[in-house]
């Protein structure tokens, strides 16, 4: 064992050449057992304690020899007389001081290189850099090569080329030290060390076995008892406390057996760990049998998988493992996803849990749904495009899955004599077109049944309709009969007119009409004319029906003044001629069957000329005076001169005037 006190004693720059009392370097704490020899580095998580000491200095550190000889530790010193300390030091020099406060924690680390036995080589962390009261701190070194890093919770801070690569034949410690003291009544309080750790087989293992060790270091006085002591805490596995009031073993005492960490992993149930226990512990692992990850994913716990002796590989999930080595359980799950099969009509099946990778089987009860009368639901497939009624997937995760419908429905399209298209069923805004093939049917020579519209409205044979409801159509038939028109005049005689029009709609001669229906003629053409007139007519049966047009005959006559008969010049136009010239010698003339019985003109005798018009049928009287009615009145008119002359002669000879 090297003078591990060297450190504490060079940085301490306390003159002792004065004290007549022999120095003394207590060390108590832990040894690693063989198991770990021949490592390439150490390490130990130290509580760091802030206490003062009125004698010597404390370490707390990590610490070992290598196999050639050399030297290396690593902790935190406290120091009882406040001053610069060196910070940095070398085979060749010591650098950068460090003012340290007594009472305070600095890291340190330091090594001696083969065969040497003297002066501090290493580094003094700042002042406090240990961390504060009852803090953690691992601190450790390993090698690479013959290169040796020193790391202080996990940052390296330091690193010397010690000419070894292991640990040979020696294994780590992990001491308290009161140092370069010459008493042996310094209170210290304990500080708990764990996790002694060595670097074996590329990577950091807990030491299976620590031993204790209460004695002195190298070139220490030996001559006072060392009071303090070291004990594993509670029962806790590699983790133990050095200082004063605590137990003291004899050396090379067991202070822990083999511990074994139980790693627990699980994707679920947040039921990792990584804990360790003592040697052939029976420890209660358990599972739950289901998680719900979420709404539409659950694990089910399908068993553990064990490795190290005494651990358990089965189904149960409530088991207990007996650590007879590092022991690492994995619960394995069985992933189920909820496949959730809908439908908006009939049920659909196959919604439930399936296992990952699982095939799901989906189906529907019915393809066809009644709404309400006249509409209904088809089924048309699936959301995941399959048009099966039933189909099946392999779960990969949450599936939902939709049966798709198509609302339709029904046009029903019916005629007494039946012969309609397009009755059926229909999806929800088809065009659909309905047709009545026959619009016409004979039951005799004068008697039929026509085509007239539809229930819905419609009038034409053909009708296109957009259906977004049910709809029911009738074809409409009406009884008719044949009916004939005979046209006459004003006055009853049969005229010949081209066209009639029924109720506005032109027709010829001869016309089915609706049985016991009212219809108006309304007009005709005549001798060209357009004529306008109103005659209402039903028809019970197949008939002749007399229609009056108006067209009236009209006289033209002309006399004198004694009701004798003249003889004028006519000129005369009517709606369909224009100035036609008549010269009767008996004074009159008759037009026959003028349309609307109109006439105008003019008639001249004598060197008169009179105008003249009429409408509807109603004759044309003119007067003229002729060469009798001139004789007459001049005779009548000579003669009242002479009654005139011979009275005023009479008149006079009574009165005497002659």
């Amino acid at each position: 064992m090297r003078r591990y006190e060297l450190l504490l004693l060079s940085i301490a720059l306390i003159s002792i050449a004065n004290i007549a009392s022999a120095q003394y370097w207590f060390q108590f704490g832990a040894r690693a057992g063989s198991q770990v020899n021949y490592n390439y580095g150490a390490g130990v998580t130290i509580q760091t304690i802030l206490q003062n000491t009125s004698a010597g200095s404390l370490g707390f550190w990590v610490g070992e020899t290598l196999s050639n000889g050399a030297f290396l530790q690593m902790g935190y010193t406290i120091e009882n007389t406040s001053g610069s300390y060196p910070s940095f030091c070398t085979p060749t020099a010591c650098t950068n001081d460090e003012y340290i406060n007594a009472g305070q924690a600095e890291w340190f680390y330091e090594y001696f290189l083969p065969n040497e036995n003297s002066g501090f080589l290493g580094r003094l962390g700042p002042a406090g850099s240990a961390g504060a009261n009852g803090t953690f701190h691992t601190y450790s070194f390993y090698s690479v090569g013959n290169t040796w890093y020193f790391v202080l919770d996990g940052s390296t801070v330091g690193s010397v080329d010690l000419g070894a690569s292991d640990s040979g034949p020696n294994t780590p410690v992990a001491f308290g030290e009161l140092a370069n003291s010459s008493v042996n009544t310094q209170y210290i309080h304990p500080v708990i060390f764990k996790n002694l750790s060595a670097y074996v087989g590329g990577s950091k293992t807990e030491v299976p076995k620590g031993y204790s060790y209460i004695g002195y270091g190298v070139g220490s006085a030996t001559g006072l008892h060392n009071p303090y002591g070291v004990k594993e805490v509670g029962s806790k596995v590699n983790y133990f406390e050095v200082g004063s009031g605590l137990p003291q073993p004899q050396n090379h005492t067991e202070l822990w057996s083999l511990g074994y960490h139980l790693v627990v992993n699980s994707q679920y149930a947040n039921i990792n760990s990584n804990t360790s226990y003592i040697a052939l512990s029976n420890i209660a692992i358990s599972a739950p049998e289901m998680v719900q990850v979420n709404a539409t994913a659950r694990a089910i716990f399908a068993g553990w998988e064990g490795s190290g002796t005494g651990s358990y590989t089965g189904p149960l999930n409530n088991v207990t493992v007996l650590m007879g080595s590092n022991v690492t359980e994995t619960a394995r799950w069985n992933m189920q996803y909820l496949v959730n099969a809908s439908s908006q009509y009939g049920s659909a099946t196959g919604s439930g849990w399936y296992n990952l990778g699982s095939p799901a089987t989906y189906g529907i009860s019915t393809n066809i749904s009644n709404i309400s009368t006249g509409a209904r639901a088809v089924f048309t497939g699936w959301s995941s495009g399959n048009r099966n009624e039933s189909g099946s997937i392999i779960v990969t995760g949450p599936e939902s899955i939709s049966a798709i419908w198509q609302t339709q429905y029904l046009l029903s399209v019916s005629s007494q004599f039946g012969n309609v298209t397009g009755s059926g069923w229909y999806a929800n805004d088809t065009l659909v077109t309905v047709s009545e093939r026959v619009t016409n049917v004979t039951v005799s020579q004068g008697e039929r049944y026509t085509f007239t519209g539809w229930s819905s409205g419609n009038t034409s044979a053909t009708v296109s309709l957009l259906l977004t409801s049910p709809v029911t159509m009738d074809a409409l038939f009406a009884k008719q009969y044949l009916v004939h028109f005979i046209t006459e005049n004003a006055y009853g005689s049969q005229i010949n007119s081209s066209n009639l029009y029924l109720d506005s709609r032109p027709v010829g001669s001869t016309a089915f009409i609706n049985a016991n229906q009212g219809y108006n003629l309304t007009g005709a053409k005549y001798e060209g004319i357009q004529l306008s007139f109103k005659s209402p007519f039903f028809a019970s049966a197949p008939s002749d029906i007399p229609v009056k047009l108006p067209v009236f005959n009209v006289k033209i006559s002309s006399s004198d003044l004694f009701g004798l008969t003249v003889a004028p010049v006519y000129v005369v136009s009517t709606s369909n001629t224009q100035n036609q010239t008549y010269n009767p010698q008996n004074g009159t003339v008759i037009l026959d069957n003028l349309p609307y019985g109109y006439a105008r003109g003019t008639a001249s005798y004598l060197g008169i000329t009179q105008s003249f018009s009429t409408r509807g049928g109603g004759g044309v009287s003119l007067l003229f005076f002729s060469i009798a009615n001139i004789l007459a009145f001049g005779f009548v008119a000579a003669a009242i001169a002479l009654a005139y002359v011979l009275a005023r002669h009479h008149y006079a000879r009574q009165n005497g005037s002659v």
